[in-house]
């Protein structure tokens, strides 16, 4: 497999098309579990 190189992040998964989020270092917050539910 070769790696995927873009210039900006994308908006959706390459290889299947999902919704890329963004990445949490860290403990959630009770906020971030909800957004996540609502698949924001």
């Amino acid at each position: 497999m070769e790696p995927i190189v873009v210039s900006r992040k994308p908006c959706k998964c390459q290889k299947c098309g999902g919704k890329v989020v963004k990445i949490v270092y860290g403990m959630p917050t009770p906020e971030l579990y909800e957004q996540a539910e609502r698949k924001e």
